[in-house]
């Protein structure tokens, strides 16, 4: 049956394995301090969900903001071309004849009003589903140059206590069999 184990084997036994864990700790911190660690981080979904977002973001705000700017349109035009014409002529032949300020100011209330007609019928006639993709393709081209020139191939130290340094290198993946989001090898 059950053999009675001595106190002192008993102690040993347990002094022992304490010596070989610490001796297996110490020896991967010496060659994880030596020769760190790699973690490989699959973002390949990343940068499309932020596509996605800034879709969604620009389809919904866009139209808001399209029409806010129809509403000032008015003003915008009235305080920008309100007395920028100050005088005007007809010229015929070798004769130029001044025109009265009433007919600049008819002539300059109806160049407003083709300068209003105009940005709306443009505003009005963007599409807000192009712009969307053509902004998010920009977004996604602008977090991957980031995520690349900031994060990717970037050596990190790790100080899990006082003296022991771990040099620990993050790598971005875009690949499609990165099933593992992250993934940690000791480098050599």
């Amino acid at each position: 049956m059950l053999k009675k184990i001595s106190l002192s084997s008993y102690l040993l036994g347990v002094f022992t394995t304490m010596i070989i864990f610490a001796i297996i700790l110490v020896s991967m911190g010496i060659y994880y301090t030596k020769s760190g660690i790699s973690v490989t981080i699959g973002v390949k979904d990343i940068p499309a969900v932020i596509k996605e977002e800034v879709v969604s973001i620009v389809e919904y705000q866009l139209p808001l903001y399209i029409n806010e700017l129809k509403a000032e349109i008015p003003y915008i035009i009235d305080t920008e071309m309100t007395g920028k014409m100050e005088n005007a002529s007809i010229k015929l032949g070798d004769v130029e004849y001044p025109l009265p300020a009433d007919s600049i100011k008819a002539i300059e209330d109806v160049f407003k009003g083709q300068v209003q007609v105009a940005m709306l019928k443009l505003l009005e006639g963007l599409d807000e589903t192009i712009i969307a993709e053509n902004m998010s393709k920009d977004v996604e081209l602008k977090f991957v140059d980031f995520m690349d020139g900031n994060i990717n191939n970037r050596v990190f130290t790790l100080n899990p206590i006082r003296p022991l340094k771990i040099p620990v290198t993050v790598s971005l993946s875009y690949e499609e069999e990165d099933a593992i989001p992250v993934v940690i090898n000791a480098t050599d």
